[in-house]
């Protein structure tokens, strides 16, 4: 998926999903284990993982976090700081 791009194997991920979000979930995982939470997630919401959806993706120690919403705008934010720095991608 796009917002995985050049994020190492090793990375922790936070993800928030609209269907995660319903349930009050934030779920974390490290990107090495991606394939096996995209299957866990679309046999749990019997739903694929790439289905147009919302999700916000945090990457705690690269200072990064991005959106894609539902009609496929990515947009990537960067803390510098205190400032968030917006840029569509």
């Amino acid at each position: 998926m796009i917002f995985f791009t050049n994020v190492n194997a090793s990375e922790l991920v936070f993800l928030i999903t609209d269907k995660g979000h319903d349930n009050g979930w934030v779920f974390r995982f490290y990107m090495n284990e991606f394939m096996t939470f995209s299957k866990w997630y679309e046999e749990y919401f019997n739903r694929d993982f790439f289905q147009f959806s919302d999700y916000l993706v945090v990457f705690p120690s690269l200072n990064r976090i991005r959106s894609i919403d539902d009609e496929v705008e990515l947009m990537k934010l960067i803390y510098y700081n205190h400032l968030i720095v917006f840029m569509l991608v």
